[in-house]
């Protein structure tokens, strides 16, 4: 029975947990169970070891992140941290908060600065949206301008046309009236010619006549 009871003492457990030095200044890590055995080497508190075995005489068999294995009593492995582990943990923990905190300040300050940067160029594009307004806006203004002189110089150019037409009608009718009141001093001409020639005829024939009378009656 007591070898029974020996054999169950001496069988390790199968499970491999992490467990944690107690608060204590050193633990010394054995070749075995007890005193006795040789020390090789001395562990502090808050290191990470590995469990391999334990035993029920208060033993446990680790390993050490250097993978040193080992024996230590097991009341001073822990399932948490101890008390300087976790401040340091902890210590870290808000070292990595205020690191962050200032990158997030950081950060925001060149949000602002980029939305600052933004609202000044929407101001500039605003301002040139206006601007570019007023100049299409005397463009259109100047295109009906334009369109409205060239409509009025195709209206007085349509008129200038037709006046011309009108003058060359009337030259036409002029040099037409011309040769007309040409031809009728022609023939008035002539006709007052023919007529200075019938009275150079008649009137010698009609001197003949009165003095042919005179003579008869005398």
């Amino acid at each position: 029975m007591l070898f029974v009871i020996s054999c169950l003492a001496l069988t390790p457990t199968p499970a491999q947990t992490i467990r944690y030095i107690t608060d204590q200044i050193e633990v010394t890590l054995r070749t075995g169970q007890g005193i006795e055995h040789r020390v090789l080497q001395t562990l502090e508190s808050g290191v990470a070891v590995k469990v391999l075995e334990t035993r029920s005489e208060g033993y446990s068999r680790i390993q050490t992140e250097e993978g040193v294995e080992g024996w230590v009593l097991s009341r001073y492995l822990v399932s948490t941290p101890s008390a300087k582990e976790q401040l340091s943990i902890a210590k870290q923990r808000i070292a990595n908060l205020e690191l962050k905190t200032a990158q997030l300040k950081e950060e925001i300050q060149k949000i602002s600065q980029q939305r600052k940067t933004t609202q000044e160029k929407s101001q500039t594009l605003l301002e040139d949206n206006q601007r570019l307004g007023k100049e299409l806006e005397y463009i259109r203004q100047t295109a009906a301008s334009a369109l409205a002189i060239d409509s009025e110089n195709k209206r007085l150019k349509d008129q200038l046309i037709n006046l011309e037409r009108v003058v060359q009608g009337l030259q036409q009718e002029n040099v037409a009236l011309r040769d007309r009141t040409a031809r009728e001093w022609f023939l008035l001409g002539a006709g007052v010619i023919l007529i200075g020639m019938l009275i150079g005829l008649v009137i010698p024939k009609i001197r003949w006549k009165r003095r042919s009378t005179w003579s008869d009656s005398l």
